[in-house]
């Protein structure tokens, strides 16, 4: 009977620990393995009669995992580490030649990145219950839109572009086509956010790198989503009377933060919400979307984004939901 409770964070995360103390309190069997802690040192597989007999992961210092074992997962980011390359000098001493020994290390990268996928692989599908997947991890921001549009969901006029050639002085905003960048020196964490284009930025000279844009949609409120399985969990963000949280309520204001209430989608929007969910193969994630007059805009989901915020402003208690579906 499997019996253990596998979850894969990083070693700084708060909603994590939350989860275990639940865990802990329902004396639950769990393994948690931080991607940015954990070394994975050993690795045994082995297939009898077709079938994987075997499958035993060896952390340094800690008791073996056996993945045969696993229940249920909880991939809230990072996942499993890769298993670490030999040092370059080890490589060197076989080959002797600068460029054998680099060639033979990025086959080795390969090979233990094969492994890795497989790993995961595994792990979602022998495990009864799973909140999460690595390869959903990151999901395309135009897919994103592109999908949600399929499923009925307004989506903000939006362009790629790379000059401002026949494009009209409309109120626009430009984001990353990716997920934001997070950068830090000894001194500063940087971010990119959502920003407005200046219009005087926008004219037939200038030449830059393919870049989002989108119309500017002026929000009455924005609504942050935590989807688990098929329930919206959802707040309302009063950012819009903020000069600095206006274009994206990210640019928190600590001295007086925005107004957060719970939130009762529609229930048409939720119902479509649930379509684009299954349609992107997501059973959880954060979702950001704009109100404005009747109308609601899907901006993106994030499919490890946060959800303590979400959880804490509005008493949805979601750390002790997502604890008892894993041990359900």
């Amino acid at each position: 009977m499997k019996k253990t409770i596998l979850i894969l964070s990083q070693k700084s995360d708060i909603s994590t620990n939350r989860v275990i103390d639940y865990l802990l309190s329902y004396k639950k069997k769990f393994y948690r393995i931080n991607i940015d802690s954990d070394k994975l040192v050993d690795v045994c597989l082995h297939f009898e009669n077709g079938k994987v007999a075997k499958f035993i992961l060896y952390f340094e210092g800690r008791e073996p995992l056996d993945l045969n074992d696993i229940y249920s997962c909880w991939y809230r980011r990072g996942g499993i580490p890769m298993f670490p390359l030999p040092e370059m000098q080890n490589i060197y001493d076989l080959f002797k030649s600068e460029k054998i020994s680099l060639k033979s290390r990025e086959h080795l990268f390969e090979e233990s990145r094969e492994l890795h996928e497989y790993i995961h692989w595994f792990i979602e599908n022998n495990s009864e219950k799973i909140i999460g997947r690595q390869s959903t991890a990151h999901i395309n921001k135009l897919k994103q839109l592109s999908l949600a549009s399929e499923c009925g969901l307004l989506i903000p006029e939006t362009k790629i572009l790379t000059n401002f050639k026949n494009v009209k002085k409309n109120k626009i905003i430009t984001k990353s086509i990716q997920d934001i960048l997070h950068a830090q020196d000894e001194k500063h964490r940087y971010m990119y956010f959502t920003e407005d284009v200046p219009e005087d930025d926008i004219n037939d000279t200038n030449q830059f790198y393919p870049s989002l844009f989108q119309d500017k949609i002026e929000k009455q409120y924005e609504i942050r989503i935590f989807y688990l399985h098929g329930v919206c969990y959802s707040m309302a963000i009063f950012s819009q009377k903020d000069a600095k949280t206006q274009t994206d309520f990210r640019k928190y204001n600590f001295e007086k933060p925005n107004r957060t209430v719970r939130y009762k989608l529609p229930a048409d929007i939720e119902q479509k919400i649930i379509s684009f969910m299954n349609k992107i193969n997501l059973n959880c994630g954060s979702l950001d979307f704009i109100y404005t007059m009747g109308k609601y805009y899907f901006l993106e989901v994030n499919p490890v984004g946060q959800f303590g915020w979400v959880s804490q402003s509005c008493s949805y208690n979601l750390e002790s939901k997502i604890a008892e579906y894993l041990s359900n």
